[in-house]
């Protein structure tokens, strides 16, 4: 969840014809995610042409995991 939501995120700032791939995941796993519900909060960290960093935050109650995501752009074939 936390990679797939950095992703999304990450992907509102490219341009027609490129494409985000995870290159470093980064997460730390904080307690147990109990609940039936689970939330995402994304933050874009650097906004590259080349990388883009991005922290992700899972939490149901409270945070339950926060992760440190660089993607890279890359062109279609």
């Amino acid at each position: 969840m936390a990679d797939h939501s950095a992703g999304t995120a990450a992907a509102t700032l490219i341009g027609p014809g490129q494409y985000v791939l995870t290159v470093e995941f980064k997460i730390n796993l904080l307690r147990p995610a109990r609940g039936e519900r689970l939330n995402c909060r994304v933050q874009v960290l650097k906004p590259g042409k080349s990388l883009i960093v991005v922290e992700s935050e899972v939490y149901t109650q409270k945070r339950v995991s926060k992760a440190t995501v660089t993607v890279a752009v890359l062109e279609k074939p």
